[in-house]
């Protein structure tokens, strides 16, 4: 198991105590919290939605807006899965000021008695959620804009990409229109080539850096790019520009 950061592990236990008591109570649903800088644990609660999976979207948002709040330096979500690898799990996303953010996925079980237990070591994985680092779409439509190179690519040459103002593309295997969208809990990149759409999530995002993950055959895959030109000002896109890229290509 990977060393946490002291302030991640505060907030990794502080969540597994809150979904073992609710766990055991038979109402576990998501929860969030966060960590201040003079170290007190908060709990962070939203009534419960529709759904569990639109309260996690509102909680996710919620914790966006208190790490961007700079009173905080971590904050943690935590909720259900049920996977047919590893059966059914509470998942544990953690961010920070300064480090990576992480994802835990604790396996839990019934025993012989009924109770719902942990089950296990958690199993680490990329980050499921950004929080601190998280990238509005509209901020995303701006900084994109320029030439790019990937780094340390896992095989073959870097890919090459020149984003353009008037919604087109040129990469180094094909051209096409892009645009980006708010997604569930990451702004995501979608470009239309002739070979078909690919989507991808806007994990990080700098002036000079861009950080993209991909669900390929059910794995992610990560790429980090370069910006390799001046980020300089582009006219204002057309009325034309202006029509979603199903509606240009």
């Amino acid at each position: 198991m990977p060393e946490l950061h002291p302030d991640l592990k505060k907030l990794v236990d502080f969540l597994q105590d809150i979904a073992r008591k609710l766990i055991a109570k038979k109402a576990f649903f998501p929860t969030g919290a966060s960590l201040e800088k003079n170290g007190t644990l908060i709990l962070e609660y939203i009534p419960p939605a529709e759904n569990l999976f639109e309260t996690r979207k509102l909680l996710h948002g919620k914790l966006v807006q208190i790490a961007r709040s700079g009173k905080v330096s971590a904050v943690g979500l935590c909720h259900s899965l049920e996977n047919p690898q590893i059966g059914a799990a509470i998942v544990v996303s953690v961010d920070h000021t300064e480090v990576p953010p992480l994802t835990l996925i604790i396996p839990i079980e019934v025993d012989s008695a009924g109770e719902t237990k942990f089950r296990g070591e958690p199993m680490f994985q990329q980050a499921a959620y950004s929080f601190f680092r998280y990238v509005d779409a509209d901020e995303a439509k701006r900084l994109i804009l320029g030439d790019w190179k990937q780094e340390n690519p896992v095989e073959g040459p870097p890919g090459e990409y020149t984003f353009s103002a008037d919604g087109s593309f040129d990469s180094t295997s094909e051209k096409g229109v892009w645009i980006v969208e708010k997604g569930d809990f990451f702004s995501m990149l979608l470009e239309q080539r002739k070979s078909g759409t690919r989507q991808r999530r806007i994990v990080e995002m700098t002036p000079s850096r861009i950080l993209l993950q991909e669900v390929v055959s059910g794995m992610v895959r990560q790429e980090e790019y370069r910006k390799t030109s001046a980020n300089i000002e582009q006219p204002a896109l057309s009325s034309e520009s202006k029509k979603p890229w199903w509606k240009i290509w």
